[in-house]
């Protein structure tokens, strides 16, 4: 994801057991870490009972979530900038 690619409002799935696991990866041109996240954007935002809440893609962290909250990847936005990461859909085994 670049500048300018933000993405929509979304869920993954509806189905009751689902998961999606998001891992940050972005390194270049720079690793995002606790010092720099602010000035770098590409946040994922989640619907969490009638709140926002931001989490910022800090390289190396992972969100684990029920593939039915509502969110969204923003883009970063310094140009020349890509945001990484890897979706895992995950099925929970009952």
């Amino acid at each position: 994801q670049t500048i300018g690619q933000n993405g929509n409002w979304h869920m993954d799935a509806s189905i009751p057991g689902m998961y999606t696991f998001l891992l940050y990866m972005t390194s270049m041109p720079m690793i995002i870490d606790s010092t720099n996240y602010k000035t770098f954007g590409g946040y994922t935002k989640f619907k969490l009972n009638r709140m926002i809440l931001d989490v910022e893609p800090i390289t190396n962290r992972a969100v684990l979530f029920k593939s039915k909250v509502i969110h969204v990847g923003l883009a970063p936005i310094y140009n020349n900038t890509l945001r990484i990461s890897i979706a895992y859909k995950l099925k929970e085994i009952t």
